[in-house]
């Protein structure tokens, strides 16, 4: 999603079921260089 469109603030819920947001993070953060990556904020919601 990333690819197609740039965003200034990526939501991201902590536990995923395929990619956890940690390795997403870091994704993103290897591809994108400060100055042009969006802030990340995660969260998560334990009941």
């Amino acid at each position: 999603m990333l690819r197609r469109q740039s965003y200034d603030v990526v939501f991201m819920d902590i536990h995923w079921p395929e990619m956890d947001s940690l390795e997403a993070t870091r994704h993103i953060c290897q591809r994108w260089s400060e100055s042009e990556r969006p802030h990340i904020i995660a969260m998560t919601l334990h009941e």
